[in-house]
């Protein structure tokens, strides 16, 4: 058990997915909120537009109402402050002193 709540996927194997014991909307795993005995995960439903999905949260456990609704509130966050956001890496040969951007 922990006290504090822990972010993490919960993920399936090919082989799962291909026999059609576990539907996945992502090969990466499923964002999941653990918090002492409970956990909550997004799910993801397709709608009547191919470009846009509902989200959703399951939770499970003793705390699981008060798990889920807390993973809501991450997924509407990042609605809010961070949906569009893009990675920006910058690569450079071995060897580059790390002062030399």
């Amino acid at each position: 058990m922990t006290a504090t709540p822990v972010t993490a996927f919960v993920a399936q194997s090919v082989n799962q997915v291909i026999h059609g014991l576990v539907a996945s909307a992502s090969p990466l795993g499923i964002p999941t909120l653990v918090e002492g005995g409970s956990f909550a995960y997004r799910s993801v439903r397709r709608t009547d537009d191919p470009n846009r999905f509902e989200l959703g949260v399951y939770g499970h456990g003793p705390e699981a109402r008060k798990v889920a609704e807390r993973l809501v509130e991450e997924i509407r966050t990042w609605d809010r402050e961070h949906r569009g956001d893009r990675a920006h890496i910058d690569v450079f040969p071995a060897g580059t002193p790390d002062e030399q951007p």
